[in-house]
């Protein structure tokens, strides 16, 4: 097997190739690294090791995903963002980002569990 290409290295190397088509649109490298950027800026200003992530655009998904690792966290991708896997992720997450109902998540959790210690962190769903 050849030898595997750093990914950021080659982002950064050559900042117009085009890395993403999505809707007939074409993204390039710098300008996915300008979203990796703004997620990380983001998730920068929260603590917390291990974040479920969910974002039905692959873009955004996979800048959150270059985001978290940068920052050194654990990325925990659950198959959906439906109530009963956002309750099932709570007790092993530090917070949630992308695309989630989370307000009815922990209004449902506190009815069926012990009241909730620490709050769960909600980032927004697009930058």
């Amino acid at each position: 097997m050849s030898r595997l290409v750093s990914l950021s290295i080659r982002l950064v190397d050559r900042p117009v190739d085009v890395v993403a088509a999505q809707r007939g649109e074409l993204t390039s490298a710098e300008a996915f690294l300008s979203k990796v950027q703004s997620w990380f800026d983001t998730l920068q200003t929260h603590h917390g090791e291990r974040w479920a992530v969910y974002h039905n655009d692959t873009l955004e998904f996979t800048a959150i995903l270059f985001a978290l690792w940068q920052l050194g966290r654990t990325a925990c991708v659950p198959g959906d963002s439906c109530l009963g896997t956002v309750q099932q992720l709570m007790p092993h997450v530090d917070g949630f980002i992308g695309e989630f109902p989370i307000n009815e998540a922990i209004s449902t959790y506190k009815e069926k569990n012990e009241p909730v210690v620490g709050s769960w962190r909600v980032l927004p769903t697009d930058l």
